[in-house]
């Protein structure tokens, strides 16, 4: 089911895309196809790595989410934008905070420069202002862009309880982590992600 279907302004043509908003798992496997493929333009895979079959079926885990979402960008039919939201319980001093986490933020190459990565991440806040979550904790390579949505970075050590291997390692493989609002005081304690960085 489409939430919402947003019209985007290409900032270079003022040509007019599409955003759709879908609940993750009722995507079609073929629009699960066009996000790893998009995904896979922008993060390509390591030797050795998972290959397009298993990264759909890693997309739609977790798809019985009360709050997990697709939000996509259309030129005609290319997919040319994506990100996802979902909720990740996190714990922090001993108490679970609803989290919205932001993941897989990317624009396809050539369609730079035109806002649809602010559309895209502007609409995820959109969604967080609505009341489900009290914060979005994410990492990211580009702090820069997120202080324009009133972001901050944040220092907490980060550990994965649910990680069997080694619960005290870093989930996160960025060194930016950032926290949405910027004013939410999570405090400087140890923050327990309780799954995989995303």
């Amino acid at each position: 089911m489409i939430y919402n279907h947003i019209p985007v302004i290409d900032s270079e043509t003022n040509r007019i895309m599409k955003q759709d908003i879908f609940d993750k798992g009722e995507l079609s496997r073929d629009t699960i196809q066009d996000i790893i493929k998009l995904q896979h333009l922008i993060w390509p895979y390591k030797a050795g790595e998972k290959n397009n079959e298993i990264a759909i079926d890693d997309y739609i885990k977790d798809e019985s989410l009360a709050i997990n979402k697709s939000i996509l960008i259309w030129e005609d039919n290319i997919l040319v934008g994506h990100t996802e939201i979902f909720c990740r319980e996190i714990e922090s001093n001993g108490r679970i905070i609803d989290n919205m986490a932001l993941s897989g933020v990317c624009v396809r190459p050539g369609f730079r420069g035109k806002n649809l990565g602010y559309e895209l991440v502007k609409t995820a806040f959109d969604i967080f202002e609505r009341g489900h979550f009290e914060c979005s904790v994410f990492q990211t390579d580009i702090p820069d862009f997120y202080i324009k949505f009133g972001c901050r970075t944040i220092t907490n050590r980060f550990i994965n309880s649910l990680n069997a291997q080694d619960p005290g390692k870093n989930p996160w493989w960025t060194d930016n982590v950032m926290i949405y609002p910027g004013g939410y005081n999570i405090g400087s304690q140890q923050i327990d992600l309780r799954g995989n960085g995303y």
